[in-house]
């Protein structure tokens, strides 16, 4: 992106301009500003990455990252004089995201600022640079707080999931609702500018932002057995989705939701920890058909490919929780939910209004108290 050969070509009168006045310039669209700020500080840079990845030939793909973040997010920089540190802190963010192998996949946002890594020489060809470079800026700054300050600091800082969460003082899964609104806003918002390129999509279909509302049992009717629902709600709506689950996966489930500590790690904390691991990360958790009655999930994992996997709710739900990982539910299915009238949705409206359920945090603390009494009782006949 900065070549040497180009960066000789720059006015002396713009070379002898310190940081600030430089990001200044920068800031209205200056690319050559830019790049004498990032040639000034190249050096630096360059070290840092190369003791950060060793002998990895991936160094200098991650200084181009780093120039194309530092270039579309110079705006959310709070002290120009502080340049150098602040490029030299998105450079080590890029090497720690390589790493973990937490790279974004629907990176169209780096697509569409990709295209700027050569400065072109022929002016129209620089205009539409810079027009792009504007462009997606002034949509970040467009995206609600929320979502603005993920954005910039995911997308354009170089910041990792749990190093934005800390960042913003919120949790991992609130974290990832609000990329997912974003990547879904700046999808619309800059269009225009993909250059023919699509954020990525499974299918057409609506897809809502859902979270783990509530895991509930039901009082059973005459001589029946208790039934299992999970409360998915959707996030910033009042739709509901109630997905009926087997007793063991309701009580996983309530264990994570209520994040309650086991004297061992069960199945799906034992899954979770083994796709940490071997670098894997589910990226996202999708409620989108329902077949006679049954709703199917998918699940969209990544590593060193993408996979999607089919898997039933409970086990999909489960992970998301552990994981904190997106959920999103097809539109359609939330609105047939709520408008709803066959017998087990009244059953279930009918017990909660009555207060007849039982909740994640009972269910989870019941069971809890009678796993450590297994456990007691299997001490005992040891002994």
């Amino acid at each position: 992106m900065m070549s040497r050969r180009h960066s000789e070509a720059f006015s002396p009168v713009a070379g002898d301009l310190d940081d600030p006045s430089l990001v200044e310039r920068a800031r209205k669209g200056d690319r050559d500003a830019f790049q004498i700020l990032f040639e000034r500080h190249r050096k630096v840079l360059t070290a840092l990455v190369r003791r950060a990845v060793g002998s990895s030939g991936s160094a200098e793909d991650i200084i181009q990252e780093t120039a194309v973040s530092a270039l579309v997010g110079i705006d959310t920089l709070q002290q120009p004089e502080r340049f150098g540190a602040w490029l030299a802190g998105i450079g080590l963010n890029i090497c720690r995201r390589q790493r973990r192998q937490e790279l974004e996949r629907p990176s169209s946002l780096r697509i569409a600022v990709a295209d700027q890594a050569d400065p072109a020489q022929d002016p129209s060809e620089v205009a539409t640079e810079r027009e792009i470079s504007r462009s997606v800026r002034l949509a970040i700054k467009e995206l609600p707080s929320g979502q603005r300050e993920a954005a910039a600091l995911f997308y354009l800082s170089g910041l990792t999931y749990r190093e934005t969460a800390l960042a913003l003082g919120i949790d991992l899964g609130a974290v990832k609702n609000r990329l997912h609104r974003a990547r879904a806003r700046l999808g619309a918002e800059l269009s225009s500018v993909w250059k023919g390129e699509e954020m990525e999509q499974t299918d057409e279909r609506e897809m809502v932002a859902a979270r783990v509302a509530d895991v509930l049992r039901l009082q059973p009717a005459e001589g029946n057995k208790s039934e299992f629902v999970v409360m998915l709600e959707e996030v910033g709506g009042s739709r509901r989705l109630p997905v009926w689950i087997g007793e063991s996966e309701a009580t996983w489930l309530a264990y994570g939701v209520e994040e309650i500590g086991l004297p061992r790690p069960g199945p799906y904390s034992m899954l979770a920890s083994l796709l940490d691991a071997t670098g894997v990360r589910i990226r996202e958790v999708r409620i989108e058909r329902l077949v006679e009655r049954t709703y199917y999930a998918t699940v969209i994992a990544e590593g060193g490919r993408s996979a999607t996997i089919d898997a039933r709710p409970s086990d999909a739900l489960n992970l998301a929780v552990l994981t904190g990982s997106v959920v999103v539910v097809a539109s359609e299915l939330l609105d047939a939910a709520t408008t709803g009238s066959a017998p087990e949705y009244e059953r279930l409206e009918a017990q909660i209004r009555e207060g007849t359920t039982v909740g994640a945090a009972t269910i989870g603390a019941e069971a809890k108290i009678a796993w450590q009494r297994s456990l007691e009782e299997l001490t005992r006949e040891e002994d």
